[in-house]
């Protein structure tokens, strides 16, 4: 089972946050207002939007379509 990691790098190359969406599959990410919003297939096969805090990684909501 493999998982999804996203991480957020700064300009020096270190990492700020890395944050685990599960198992699943990124599709499209977008940037607004303070949050990063991930589009894909989380878990695999169902549709989800993940909110992510731009600043900390933590997880502000996800939905399923």
């Amino acid at each position: 089972q493999s998982r999804t990691l996203l991480s957020r790098v700064g300009v020096d190359g270190c990492p700020h946050w890395t944050a685990d969406l599960g198992e699943g599959v990124v599709e499209l990410a977008t940037h607004t207002g303070g949050v990063l919003v991930v589009v894909g297939n989380f878990p695999l096969g169902a549709g989800s939007a993940i909110g992510l805090d731009d600043a900390t990684g933590k997880e502000r909501w996800r939905s399923s379509f």
